[in-house]
């Protein structure tokens, strides 16, 4: 940097811009002001022509504003820093403008010379450092790469780190990153621990941050990352962070263990930063009831089917017991499920399976627990609806064939697969049909029936009991007769007997 720091001042305000041009003899700061813009697209203009370090930049200005002036700087000037001027109200565009490599901001309605003036000191001291820090990056990267190798022996890594960390304690953060915030995550962290000494990597999508400390406390290093956690405009970051240790020894241990636990880093939504003590390593699995669940399924107790899952997804959570990549199998495989035992049940229901892609591209990219049980109560929604649509189609004419058949064959030794296979419906649902159309068990109709039958028949003395239990369908005389007294509440003699009294 030359002697003197050059500045631009952008600002719609022409009285705030004269205020600031004379708020002090900028010269003996060494700060040189080489010129003023009335908005963002002035201003890009004037980068290219006066090369500034620093610019000072309103965040609410016409045709082009501080946020959309900040992505292009990041873009086409990034060593150029950026300090921001804004309003209280103006606080979610200065959160979004640090997306785009803004070093700093002051409140328009606080502002003091001395505080301008200490912070671009501060920036500058920072543009001074940068050259360096730009090797030391790429150094302490390659290093920490090289400390979390498996193969590196252990004998090696104090040497090493004792050159760039000289304090005591250490703490290992971690985070699952990719390309389309990676630049800002990264900015962030730079931001959020300025003032502690760290070194950083990137391996196998993972952010990987490696801080060194004096104090042996985890909590006062979260206190500053939440500090500044409301800078970072990402909603779906999740830092896992290890506990204090001392010995450089146990770092990939604590790095393999915090790799792990990314995988469950899915079951809490509120928090960016989770201690690794929060988290469960090993957590109890319950394993599923899959015969229970098709079991009402069969019975289209659709209702009790979606409570058992959802009751054991709170009890998954609780537990920990999945990661994410597991939890999300076995969702697909609870899909699968349902499409096969409902189309065996009879149903149509070709519009999920269609979708069934879309389903499971929802269910990858689902971030945290809670959008995942959201799209698996979507799939129950729809598949219910279609259910009862064809529910409604089919009641009109079922419950009359399933009456008429067994009129038509009380006499015969039938079973209920054999009526529906007649009526080509599945057991289960014809089963469970009846019930809900009748609330009565479809065997309890048909023995009530042939009862009934058996009744009139029991009025012809000249045919014998076990005449009469094979005229109405029983195959055993004595299954007949117990039967029989259950319905009539008498045995087939007894009734027969009263019923030639009353003849008499």
């Amino acid at each position: 940097m030359d002697k003197l720091c050059r500045l631009l001042i952008v600002d719609d305000e022409l009285i705030l811009r004269n205020g600031l041009r004379y708020l002090c003899n900028w010269e003996a700061q060494d700060i040189q002001i080489v010129g003023e813009a009335a908005n963002g697209e002035e201003a890009l203009e004037l980068v290219e022509e006066l090369q500034p370090h620093i610019v000072l930049v309103d965040i609410v200005m016409p045709m082009m504003n501080g946020v959309e002036f900040a992505k292009i700087m990041q873009e086409k000037h990034p060593q150029v820093r950026m300090i921001v001027l804004s309003s209280f109200s103006e606080f979610d565009y200065v959160r979004e403008a640090f997306k785009y490599g803004v070093s700093d901001y002051l409140l328009k309605p606080k502002l003091k010379v001395e505080d301008l003036l200490a912070l671009i000191e501060k920036v500058k001291g920072e543009m001074d450092l940068s050259s360096k820090q730009v090797a030391k990056k790429d150094n302490t990267s390659s290093l920490l790469k090289q400390l979390l190798n498996p193969f590196h022996q252990e004998v090696c890594i104090s040497s090493p780190l004792e050159e760039v960390m000289s304090e005591p304690n250490f703490i290992l953060m971690k985070c699952k990153i990719c390309d389309s915030y990676k630049e800002e995550l990264v900015s962030w962290v730079h931001h959020a621990l300025k003032n502690i000494n760290f070194i950083e990597t990137i391996i196998q999508e993972e952010y990987i941050v490696l801080a060194n400390l004096k104090h042996y406390d985890e909590r006062i290093f979260l206190h500053t990352l939440r500090e500044a956690v409301s800078y970072l405009a990402l909603d779906k970051v999740n830092f896992i962070v290890s506990s204090i240790f001392i010995n450089p020894s146990s770092l990939i241990q604590i790095s393999n263990e915090l790799s792990q636990l990314l995988g469950k880093a899915f079951y809490f939504k509120e928090k960016t930063f989770i201690l690794q003590s929060e988290m469960k390593k090993e957590g109890e699995k319950k394993e599923f009831d899959i015969a229970l669940f098709n079991s009402t399924l069969n019975g289209l107790d659709m209702e009790s089917c979606k409570k058992q899952l959802l009751d054991y997804y709170e009890e998954v959570k609780k537990e920990q017991g999945y990661d994410e990549y597991s939890l999300k199998r076995f969702c697909q495989n609870v899909i699968y499920n349902l499409i096969n035992t409902t189309s065996h049940l009879g149903f149509d229901i070709s519009l999920l399976s269609k979708d069934k892609i879309r389903i499971f591209r929802d269910i990858d990219k689902a971030t945290y627990f809670e959008e995942l049980v959201e799209v698996m109560k979507q799939v129950f929604e729809k598949l219910t609806t279609l259910m009862n649509e064809q529910v409604e189609q089919k009641n009109s004419v079922i419950l009359s064939k399933v009456i008429q058949y067994v009129e038509k064959h009380y006499s015969e030794d039938f079973t209920l697969s054999d009526i529906a296979n007649d009526l080509h419906i599945n057991y289960y649902y014809l089963s469970a049909y009846f019930k809900n159309q009748t609330s009565e068990n479809l065997t309890a109709y048909i023995n009530k029936v042939r009862v009934e039958k058996a009744k009139l028949l029991l009025k012809d003395e000249k045919l014998s009991i076990a005449e009469v239990s094979g005229l109405v369908g029983f195959s055993e005389h004595n299954y007949f007769s117990k039967v029989f007294k259950k319905y009539a509440t008498m045995t087939p003699t007894s009734y027969r007997r009263k019923q030639v009294g009353w003849g008499k």
